[in-house]
């Protein structure tokens, strides 16, 4: 039951950030985001949803935009010292509504 704590979350966006607006769930312990087949949360209209529960997660586990910042909380992350969100992308296709999500919500974004 989620309103006891939990781990993992895995669900769809819609329903994800149906439990945010519910305030069930709360993403202030949200280290790491996966999104997976991102072109086909595109293709469905799923991108409101998407940016609703990344909007959820604290600005203060976020990741600098300055680099030099960017690898020293990588190494405090490295040593337990400090947590911060990592945010993981999968798609199949590069569309152009997938590349600007990805570069809006990736620091630093490898496309292979």
């Amino acid at each position: 039951m989620i309103s006891r704590g939990i781990e993992v979350v895995i669900g769809t966006p819609g329903r994800i950030e149906d439990f945010l607006t519910k305030r069930t769930l709360v993403l202030n312990q949200c280290y790491f985001v996966v999104l997976d087949e991102a072109d086909k949360m595109i293709d469905y209209n799923l991108e409101d949803s998407v940016n609703a529960i990344i909007g959820s997660i604290p600005e203060h586990l976020h990741k600098d935009d300055d680099e030099s910042i960017v690898k020293q909380q990588e190494q405090m992350m490295a040593t337990g010292e400090k947590n911060f969100k990592t945010f993981l992308m999968f798609s199949a296709t590069m569309q152009p509504l997938v590349e600007k999500m990805a570069r809006m919500y990736l620091k630093y974004p490898s496309f292979i």
